[in-house]
């Protein structure tokens, strides 16, 4: 019987857990009607030896196997109510981390120079403390340069640059419940006509133990895509007013 390759690894230390829960339970609930039906020798003595009828001891016999039973599925409802515990905290979704994120950007001119401006926001939606991985928050930035895009007969995805990567959120460990932070980042295009400028935010959080438990980390990210053609703070119209 391959019980053991069946079950995952994360969750083989909590089914031997459960399993010795249920051991020791159930011992001791053998052990409690033995030591029930187990006089002590004071009330043996005080009592005056009689033959009980059989009606009697069959009724006697009844209470003590009733009483067992109870005690044992008392032992058993504590076990199934640990392990339904165990996977509503550690498998279902009511503790696990939610984080909302948010990115906008916004373009900055000066002269002839560019500077993408970066918005970044991070609230917990969830009912647990989320752990964030400091090395492992970062925004990427896609470019697309004016100059190398050719006429399509057909539509198609716009192919962006390689990614450089700007570290985030240095400054927080953790989020709170309902707690929101936020971060902001300005950077320089580089020399040339750009067409748009793609900002991905990643983030990661880090993994929770307790005991014999544990739970891996989550990832999230969100994407937005700045016009790097006209200031954002300029209406479109007017700008295509002017230009005519």
């Amino acid at each position: 019987m391959r019980v053991f390759s069946v079950l995952k690894q994360k969750h083989r230390r909590a089914f031997l857990l459960a399993v010795a829960v249920f051991v020791i339970t159930g011992y001791g609930s053998i052990a409690q009607v033995r030591a029930f039906q187990v006089q002590s020798p004071a009330a043996q003595s005080s009592r005056v030896p009689t033959s009980p009828s059989p009606a009697t001891q069959k009724t006697i016999d009844w209470s003590k196997t009733i009483d067992g039973s109870q005690k044992l599925i008392t032992g058993l409802a504590v076990i199934i109510g640990g392990i339904w515990a165990w996977l509503k905290f550690f498998r279902g979704r009511t503790f696990r981390s939610r984080l909302e994120l948010k990115v906008s950007g916004k373009l900055i001119r000066n002269g002839t120079n560019n500077f993408p401006k970066a918005t970044m926001e991070m609230k917990n939606v969830g009912l647990s403390q989320v752990k964030l991985k400091r090395d492992a928050i970062y925004l990427d930035v896609f470019l697309i340069d004016a100059l190398s895009i050719k006429s399509a007969q057909r539509l198609y995805s716009a192919k962006w640059s390689e990614p450089i990567t700007f570290a985030v959120f240095k400054d927080h460990g953790w989020v709170e419940p309902s707690e929101e932070i936020s971060d902001e980042l300005l950077f320089q295009l580089p020399v040339g006509e750009q067409l748009a400028c793609k900002l991905k935010l990643t983030v990661n959080s880090s993994g929770n133990s307790w005991v014999l438990f544990k739970t891996e980390g989550t990832r999230w990210s969100a994407t937005t895509i700045v016009d790097c053609q006209l200031p954002s703070d300029e209406p479109e119209a007017q700008a295509k007013g002017e230009k005519s």
